[in-house]
């Protein structure tokens, strides 16, 4: 293992360990309660499923919903967020739990690094993973995930190199490890038993490792999965066309164009300058290396390797057995990380301070950039506030946005889903909510509010989706007109271009 004579022997003594850990998480909360709402597209869907999830019962949602304790994919970071939203909002839950991760990314790195014979203050830079293509999109169970990642690959290697006295605690501490990224996210686990596969299938032909330990601590999250699978009935979107395939491809010219939004380019161009001064860091760990021959233990090139090639050649979408979106480009920011995990540079003494105070201003600015993009998000979203107030707890409510260029709601792909937010506000329902069978949150099947699809709205019909719920929220001319001429609702206000309905005469679905 790497040793430092200037610094503690072990990951978790080394004080600028904990010091990045303490960094991440101040710069990412300066950035995420800059304002009330996020400009990630998926975020405020799983921050409504999650109010269920959390009050359901007192909003009566449960009517219309169903709540799962089962340990499926996602369950971690649901469970999670629904635990804090008891004393605080599920809007600011969902904000502090994306802190743990924020909090766990130094420490996963270092524990990783530190388990392949590498500095364990490499794991300074990890923070800057969370940042990328997933969160852009609101996959928060993924990002939440991330670090539990890191922690298993660490903990396999150290179990494939413990002695036989530290054998049976290693394996236990694996299991755990599989089992709470199995409660995280799918995506994530998949990659992590494929990478387990082939790093122990290496140690196999080069050291002939024992692989019962890794066996036992694989029946636990085995057994969970087999359950999953078992017991999930396949997935798609509703409303979608069914695909005669299984997975769809973009071409590695395609993702190479696209590497730096994936990484962290969320439209602000300054990002650019982020991802410069971090290849400039990699550059100095490599010259490092090299200059002083460090060498580490070999095992991480192998994840470093699957991650490249799953982000460049991997599947953009998968349509079975259940439908997965923007599967490779997720796996971006994790192959970076590897990469830069791997120098095995020395980073004792005042290079390394150097080293992780650079790591970290790159960290900071980072959130800095994206603090800016969601206040200026958020100034579109204090427009939607009044709308707020106007849809009480335990209704039901349909939104519908149908806009030229240019209108308010065109700003940015979440503006069109702030109503999720009525659902941490009391609401008990409203279309559009995801409905996926991995999800602790699941919409009921039977008398389920009538809605157009969701890449239709226009055709809307207030005679038969209006009725079938409390209130309407409605932005576009043609929607409010159809809904005028039919008589159907009264008006209750009109709010920055958002126009509120209430039924006059519900049907129940």
């Amino acid at each position: 293992m790497f040793h430092d004579p200037e610094s503690p022997r072990s990951w978790h003594e080394d004080p600028l360990v904990w010091f990045a850990a303490i960094v991440a998480v101040a710069a990412h909360a300066n950035m995420l309660f800059v304002g009330r709402y996020l400009p990630f597209i998926d975020w405020s869907n799983h921050v409504g499923l999650i109010a269920i999830l959390a009050n359901g019962g007192e909003t009566g949602a449960l009517a219309y919903a169903e709540r799962s304790f089962a340990p499926t994919p996602y369950w971690l970071f649901y469970m999670t967020t629904a635990a804090v939203a008891q004393v605080v909002s599920v809007e600011a839950a969902a904000k502090i739990v994306f802190l743990l991760a924020s909090f766990a990314m130094p420490l996963a790195g270092a524990y990783l690094a530190q388990a392949f014979s590498r500095s364990p203050r490499l794991g300074a830079i990890a923070p800057l993973a969370l940042s990328g293509f997933a969160l852009g999109y609101g996959f928060a169970s993924f990002v939440f995930t991330l670090p539990l990642v890191l922690f298993t690959l660490g903990a396999a290697e150290r179990l494939l190199c413990a002695s036989e006295a530290d054998r049976r605690r290693a394996t236990l501490r694996l299991a755990a490890l599989l089992v709470a990224t199995y409660l995280g996210h799918a995506l994530l686990f998949g990659f992590v038993v494929v990478a387990l596969f082939a790093r122990i299938g290496f140690a196999l032909l080069r050291d002939r490792a024992d692989v019962r330990p890794f066996v036992l601590a694989a029946l636990p999250s085995g057994a969970l999965t087999i359950w999953t699978l078992a017991s999930t009935s396949s997935w798609r979107e509703s409303g979608a066309v069914v695909a005669d395939h299984w997975a769809t491809f973009e071409r590695p010219a395609h993702t190479l164009a696209t590497l730096g939004r994936d990484l962290l380019q969320r439209g602000d161009d300054r990002h650019d300058f982020t991802m410069l001064a971090a290849l400039a860091l990699l550059v100095a760990h490599v010259v490092g290396a090299i200059v002083r021959r460090q060498r580490g233990r070999f095992g991480l090139e192998i994840y470093a390797a699957l991650a490249i090639l799953l982000y460049a050649f991997g599947p953009m979408t998968l349509e079975r057995p259940v439908q997965v979106w923007m599967v490779a480009p997720r796996f971006a920011t994790l192959a970076a990380l590897f990469v830069f995990v791997l120098p095995p540079v020395d980073l004792r003494g005042r290079w390394g301070i150097a080293s992780v105070v650079f790591a970290l201003s790159i960290v900071v600015v980072d959130a800095q950039i994206n603090r800016a993009t969601i206040a200026k998000f958020n100034r579109i979203g204090r427009y939607y506030d009044p709308v707020r107030r106007h849809i009480p707890r335990g209704s039901t409510f349909l939104a519908l946005t149908l806009v030229p260029p240019g209108d308010v709601a065109t700003f940015h792909p979440a503006a069109r889903s702030l109503f999720f937010h009525h659902l941490s506000d009391g609401a008990a329902y409203t279309a559009y909510l995801f409905d996926n069978p991995l999800h602790p949150v699941r919409p009921k099947k039977e008398g389920r509010p009538r809605a157009p699809f969701w890449r239709d709205v226009s055709t809307f019909d207030p005679t038969t989706h209006g009725v079938d719920f409390d209130y309407l929220i409605l932005r576009g001319a043609p929607l409010v007109e159809r809904t005028e001429q039919a008589g159907l609702h009264k008006l209750v206000a009109e709010e920055n271009g958002w126009f509120v309905f209430r039924s006059k005469v519900r049907r129940r679905p």
